[in-house]
């Protein structure tokens, strides 16, 4: 054979192999048989169910490479479960590394139409620890980190990611439109890419999100644990509404994240490593507009269970402004180094700085901090306060030791001694100074916080608890205060009871929307309530507040002479507002003038009331008020009109030709009993059952109340009764059993009284002979009566 053909023969020689092999794995491939053994390979060795809805394939060049379509994955030992869906996806491996050295190296993994639901438990469990504790377990067992498959590059479109995360508080999807991850194993840097769209209702943020930088998947450190991640060079963009901010704009950049987990359940093992953190943003929170905010930290190292933590240049500044209102805070910690018992570090500083229409100034220092990784102490630390609100001016100062627990992570505040003096002089220039003294324990962690105190609040004890909670979709509070007198007056100018509170614009807003910004239940407890020259006694408060709904249970006490007791409702989401009430025994015109400012009616009794509203504004309110409304007084009056000396003089204003009666403010009509109930009827009361009795009078009538344009239309129907003993004098014994109309109209304030002198001059021609007849009858009556009287007194002595 010649030299050239034997050449090419040993030439096409294992091109021809190839080409044998290739057709025979073609000829030989069995997609369903390859299906049947994944499936139990996922079986056996991590409890999962792996079903394939398509059809697998196979390609030989020129890279190898398998996709399949429709697959499905249970969570571990829950066959029925989703765990993940993929709609297709590709696996291509390189050629020549499986040829030349027997390694496998994957070219590309691709996949579109991927959800998959990501869980971690309350304990620190996630539904994914079985996978990665079996990728974490291939280097650990000495083959290195060469033997692991290397992926050059990972792709992903389309892909739903469903977020439940109990320990960390995450509830919520993420939609990735583009991911990219470069060569990824061992010991290597892939370049990451991610733009994606955040859709959480845990903690509450829809923005857009883009994120660059270097991933790394290390050897695990802890035998069971999953391999720890590290970012480098991260660039991480957030935009839209979160945290509880409108407008978010956030920029993440750091020159490297590590975040390790033990292989137990929660934080007591874990690992954190930062350098180089810087997270600048801006936004709109509570009606504050933040320009400028900044976290900065050089350095932070945190191993729990080595008992170390480094921080290194945290810094915090905030700069923003409301309306006139200007805002400048900073925070500072230079150095801190803990490892066990050993710790050293420097102390901390910051300021805060309100300027514009208000001038308030904040400092804030501390002394070296002290103690070991378990209790690290911040002790001497000081808040002095100086400034101007408004027009009063604000001094004080703040003292407390701040504890740092990291495992667990928590802070407390122990003790804490507050000395703080106010001075406030808004409008008055007679206001006390607002003075505050307490001492109490303040904690907080991550999750939770609280504390207590026992002071004086202008001389006045007090003692208060405060739990909160920050782990759930809003803040929740828990507080509990009493007091053994409080008095109003300490606190401002001293109420003038003649003078009417001014009412209140129709056009003032009613906003509920702060409810749902949180959480809580409030218990108030006073035993004396003073507010010169009124007084409640033994005052309870009890309410909520959940999803943006208060309830409030109960608001009871003695006042205006007698029990009150108030229960109600305000829906941040509907608008809608409820109050029912109760009063017993009270004084009605102390209650009416302490409330609405009107001291038109008299009297002590039983008020009962039920009503409900819906607005935005005071004037939508009153023209939205349904309910209904129950008087039932003993004895009463009605201030302005006396109609008993009215109807003695009935003779000389019938021959008037005005039928106005003018109001007179010390003249009264007086009754031993006066009923009346209210329908309310979309700001007008309504009325048809009024009944009072006095000695000489029993008053009916019906009408309308319109709380709205602030009016009273009303017709009074009062006869005269009970004449016969000439005590009502001989005027009203003429009109003994005419019905005289009386109609009340106008604004409040100015109610015109009208008197129908016609209709009772006709009832009077048409019983004017027997009423004078009975009525001298009954005077002789009376005279014959005290003679037989005296006479038997005589006997008697006798």
């Amino acid at each position: 054979m010649r030299p050239w053909l034997r050449r090419s023969l040993y030439a096409l020689a294992p091109l021809l192999l190839l080409l044998g092999l290739a057709g025979w794995l073609m000829s030989g491939f069995d997609g369903d048989r390859l299906k049947r053994v994944a499936s139990d390979w996922m079986q056996v060795h991590h409890a999962r169910t792996l079903a394939f809805d398509g059809p697998m394939s196979l390609q030989l060049w020129p890279q190898p490479a398998v996709t399949v379509k429709g697959l499905r994955l249970s969570e571990p030992g829950q066959p029925m479960q989703p765990f993940a869906r993929i709609e297709q996806a590709s696996l291509v491996l390189r050629l020549e590394p499986l040829l030349a050295r027997r390694e496998i190296e994957v070219a590309s993994v691709s996949a579109q139409g991927v959800k998959i639901s990501w869980r971690r438990s309350a304990d620190g469990r996630h539904n994914i620890d079985d996978l990665l504790a079996r990728a974490a377990g291939g280097p650990a067992e000495g083959a290195g980190a060469g033997s692991a498959p290397r992926v050059e590059s990972i792709t992903l479109a389309d892909t739903e990611l469903h977020l439940a995360d109990a320990l960390g508080g995450v509830q919520g999807r993420l939609v990735v439109r583009q991911f990219s991850l470069g060569a990824f194993g061992f010991g290597l840097v892939a370049p990451l890419h991610l733009r994606a769209e955040a859709d959480l209702t845990q903690p509450a943020l829809k923005a857009g999100l883009e994120l660059d930088g270097g991933l790394s998947l290390l050897p695990s450190s802890q035998p069971g644990a999953p391999p720890p991640l590290r970012l480098e060079r991260a660039a991480l963009h957030l935009q839209g509404a979160g945290f509880d901010f409108d407008g978010l704009d956030a920029r993440l950049s750091a020159n490297a994240l590590q975040i390790e987990h033990g292989p137990a359940a929660g934080l007591g093992d874990s690992r954190v490593e930062i350098d180089g953190l810087s997270l600048k943003f801006s936004g709109a929170r509570l009606g504050w507009r933040v320009d400028g905010g900044e976290l900065g930290m050089t350095r932070l190292r945190l191993a729990m269970d080595g008992r170390k933590l480094e921080l290194d240049g945290l810094l915090l500044a905030l700069k923003g402004r409301k309306q006139q209102t200007t805002l400048d805070a900073r925070l500072a910690w230079p150095a801190l180094m803990v490892e066990g018992d050993s710790l050293r570090g420097g102390p901390v500083e910051g300021s805060l700085a309100l300027g514009g229409d208000q001038r308030l100034q904040l400092t804030l220092k501390s002394s070296a901090p002290g103690g070991g990784f378990e209790r690290i102490t911040l002790p001497g630390l000081q808040v002095d306060v100086d400034g101007q609100i408004g027009a009063g001016s604000a001094s004080g100062q703040a003292s407390a030791t701040l504890v740092l627990e990291p495992r667990p992570l928590k802070a407390t505040l122990a003790p804490l001694s507050l000395s703080l003096s106010l001075s406030l002089r808004l409008s008055e220039p007679s206001l006390p100074p607002l003075q505050l003294s307490l001492d109490g324990q303040a904690r907080f962690s991550a999750r939770a916080g609280g504390g207590q105190a026992s002071g004086t609040l202008n001389e006045q004890r007090f003692d208060a608890r405060v739990d909160a909670a920050f782990d759930g979709p809003r803040p929740s509070f828990d507080a509990v205060a009493s007091f053994g007198t409080l008095d109003l007056g300490r606190f401002m100018a001293p109420a003038r009871r003649d003078a009417a509170p001014a009412r209140t614009a129709a056009a003032t807003p009613v906003n509920l929307q702060a409810l749902q910004t949180f959480d809580a239940r409030l218990q108030l407890s006073v035993a004396r309530l003073l507010h010169p020259p009124y007084r409640i006694d033994k005052l309870e408060l009890r309410a909520s507040v959940d999803q943006g709904v208060l309830e409030l249970q109960r608001f009871a006490g003695r006042a205006w002479g007698g029990r009150f007791e108030t229960s109600g409702r305000a829906d941040a989401g509907s608008g809608r507002l409820a109050l029912r009430l109760r009063a017993d025994e009270v004084d009605l015109r102390a209650l009416l003038s302490d409330t609405t400012g009107h001291d038109g009616l008299r009297g002590r009794g039983r008020i009962d009331a039920d009503l409900n509203s819906r607005g935005a504004s005071v004037g939508a309110l009153r023209a939205g008020l349904n309910g209904r409304i129950v008087l039932a007084l003993r004895p009463a009056a009605v201030r302005g009109f006396d109609l008993a000396q009215t109807l003695h003089s009935w003779r000389s204003l019938s021959l008037d030709s005005s039928t106005t009666v003018a109001s007179d403010a010390g003249g009264q009509t007086e009754f031993r009993q006066l009923n009346a109930s209210f329908d309310v009827r979309e700001g007008v009361a309504q009325s048809a059952d009024l009944d009072g009795r006095s000695d000489f009078l029993d008053v009916a009538g019906e009408g309308a109340v319109d709380l709205v344009q602030g009016r009273v239309d009303y017709l009074l129907r009062a006869r005269v009764v009970n004449t016969a003993s000439g005590r009502a004098g001989p005027e009203m014994v003429l009109l003994n059993g005419v019905t005289v109309p009386v109609e009340l109209r106008g604004p409040f304030g100015d109610v015109q009284w009208q008197v129908r002198w016609a209709a009772v001059t006709t009832a009077v021609a048409l019983r004017s002979v027997p009423n004078a007849a009975r009525g001298a009858v009954g005077m002789a009556g009376d005279v014959a009566s005290g003679m037989t009287d005296m006479a038997g007194g005589v006997a008697g002595g006798v």
